[in-house]
């Protein structure tokens, strides 16, 4: 119960050494495998996971205490979620909601809540999440935890974003920095800043850098290597928009090698698009087809960010029409799989496919 609690707080705070200093006072025999997780939530080495989840799961059938099994689940569903099992992710949270009282809920689980809602929105249910979320507002106002708003926000921010309201998407992360700095969360500073940035990108390129760069310091000085992959995201996308695709190629290629090394495999497909827009854009389309298609196969298997999905079809359409080659592409992923009722701007896009597609379809 002690190392679920300081866990919780070191991935926040960065305290990796006194955190694991106290572990040994409390879990002699536990450190060994508590530093292996430690570093997993780091650095996600992928050979672990399992490993960690057996450990898990050992501890699981020692603990009597349901306050302490919950805590325990929801590490469960993190590791799951880490390696990419968003399903099993889901059903650890959703097993810690549904063993906690109602009227309990937002004291003791709110995390498994964030974490549900958030599984929820990246395979596109964004309503419901949302819904979920706003109905959550008023107590979590209530109790006044600004870690937890802090979250709460930064979730309302992402569906806002992902709806294609940037104006909305930034008073949420901007007041999500705010709540973070009063809560002392380095980490969530740091993943605020740069979805900042992203609001700013096409708009004001310059202060979109600012945040940027505010983020990656903090990434760096607590090792929060997973923040510093996402900068280049943000970063990438500014030299699109000025179609300075030379160096977003190559801010692109970094941000890719910096997601497969820490195995981020959504974040890997998302910076793959990047590369695949940046080839499209300075002719080399079988490079952009290429990438495009590793790109939808990330997404794919992690079964996340519908939207993604059908932005990374239409570089690979796009690149295909250049060299007379939509026919061999026609079909490489299937739009009518993907769950986007709830998306608001996914009519755009699935019009932009229909176009680019003809009298193909």
């Amino acid at each position: 119960y002690v190392f679920a609690k300081l866990i919780k707080n070191l991935l926040e705070k960065g305290l990796y050494k006194d955190c694991k200093e106290k572990i040994a006072d409390y879990i002699d025999d536990k450190v060994i495998w508590a530093d292996e997780y430690l570093k997993l939530c780091h650095n996600r080495p992928l050979s672990r996971f399992n490993e960690i989840i057996e450990l898990f799961n050992t501890i699981v059938d020692e603990v009597k205490d349901p306050q302490v099994l919950n805590e325990i689940y929801e590490y469960v569903g993190d590791a799951h979620r880490l390696l990419g099992d968003l399903d099993n992710a889901y059903s650890y949270y959703l097993k810690v909601i549904e063993t906690t009282k109602e009227k309990e809920r937002i004291q003791r689980c709110f995390l498994s809540m964030y974490n549900y809602l958030d599984v929820k929105y990246v395979q596109g249910y964004i309503n419901t999440a949302k819904s979920e979320m706003e109905k959550l507002l008023p107590e979590l106002e209530k109790e006044g935890d600004n870690y937890k708003l802090c979250k709460a926000n930064r979730l309302l921010a992402n569906i806002a974003y992902q709806s294609g309201d940037n104006d909305l998407a930034r008073r949420h992360y901007m007041k999500a920095y705010e709540l973070a700095k009063l809560a002392n969360r380095p980490l969530t500073q740091a993943e605020s800043l740069e979805s900042i940035a992203k609001t700013y990108v096409g708009y004001d390129n310059e202060l979109a850098m600012e945040y940027i760069n505010q983020s990656k310091e903090i990434a760096k000085k607590f090792s929060f290597y997973e923040i510093l992959a996402k900068t280049y995201y943000p970063e990438a996308t500014i030299y699109l928009s000025e179609g300075n695709y030379e160096k977003a190629l190559e801010i692109a290629l970094v941000g890719e090698k910096l997601n497969l090394d820490i195995n981020y495999l959504t974040g890997t497909a998302r910076m793959r698009r990047y590369v695949a827009r940046a080839y499209l854009g300075l002719g080399k389309y079988d490079l952009a087809i290429e990438y495009a298609k590793k790109s939808i196969d990330g997404y794919r298997k992690g079964k996340t960010y519908p939207i993604s999905r059908l932005k990374s079809y239409i570089v690979l359409l796009k690149s295909a029409k250049a060299l007379n080659k939509l026919n061999e592409y026609v079909n490489y992923d299937n739009v009518n799989d993907i769950y986007y009722q709830e998306m608001p701007n996914a009519s755009k896009y699935l019009q932009e496919i229909k176009e680019i597609l003809g009298a193909l379809i």
